[in-house]
């Protein structure tokens, strides 16, 4: 379902320039009628036309409508602020399941809503964090989605450590195991690529295995962690009296 995140945030350098598709076939009726405008290069421009900020508004609302994603909208909208930077991660969380595929109107709201969040890295880092503690457990790809999107914020490397052991920390503390098995991983992958020493990881890591009672959550998370480092991660398994399963 988010398997496209990895492109997603790897190319996101590359969304902001020229050469993009048009926002819908020209035979759709809905999308002739959005396009008000030249092309310009400082815009999200689209071909030789140009949504106004009303246009896009108004097709996104049919798009909402086609793809069914009304109450999902709703919900989203509901979790984040109100402000523009908030509208541009509903968009973002609402159509998840397309990516940034240039080809539809969906992948186009992608694109643009991923290059305005990454304008203003600081709000769009307390919008997630506010985020991700309000949102239901069932929400399993946005919530992945956001932890992934704060690694390709400009922020400092240490608030991007912190936050993510953070999170690893109150992840492991819930009692949905459904939920700490799907969102552990993402944390712990996330903090390991940002973490340029061991140590950074493992201190939190220690933290998390020494609450965490399931053990097959607990080998998991070592295993995940030796993919990185091999014998860290040997050396805390013989440490905790785990099996090298």
């Amino acid at each position: 379902m988010i398997a496209w995140m990895g492109y997603l945030l790897g190319r996101s350098e590359k969304w902001g320039g020229s050469g993009r598709d048009s926002l819908l076939s020209s035979g759709n009726r809905h999308t002739r009628s959005l396009i008000q405008c030249q092309n310009s290069e400082k815009d999200f421009g689209i071909g030789r036309g140009l949504a106004s900020s009303e246009g896009r508004e108004s097709e996104y609302t049919v798009l909402l409508e086609k793809d069914r994603l009304e109450e999902k909208n709703r919900r989203m909208a509901a979790i984040f602020e109100g402000s523009e930077l908030g509208v541009s991660l509903t968009k973002l969380t609402v159509l998840v399941r397309y990516g940034p595929d240039q080809n539809s109107a969906e992948g186009r709201i992608v694109s643009e809503s991923l290059k305005f969040i990454q304008s203003d890295p600081q709000q769009a880092f307390l919008e997630i964090h506010d985020a991700l503690v309000q949102m239901p457990a069932d929400l399993t790809a946005e919530r992945q989605l956001l932890i992934q999107l704060v690694l390709k914020l400009d922020l400092e490397a240490e608030s991007k450590i912190r936050f993510y052991s953070e999170q690893l920390i109150q992840e492991n503390k819930k009692k949905d195991l459904k939920s700490i098995e799907l969102n552990s991983s993402p944390l712990l992958l996330a903090l390991m690529q940002e973490a340029v020493d061991p140590s950074q990881v493992e201190a939190t890591l220690r933290q998390v295995l020494m609450a965490q009672s399931n053990y097959s959550i607990r080998s998991f998370l070592v295993s995940v962690y030796e993919t990185k480092y091999p014998d860290e991660g040997k050396r805390l398994r013989s440490e905790l009296g785990m099996l090298d399963l």
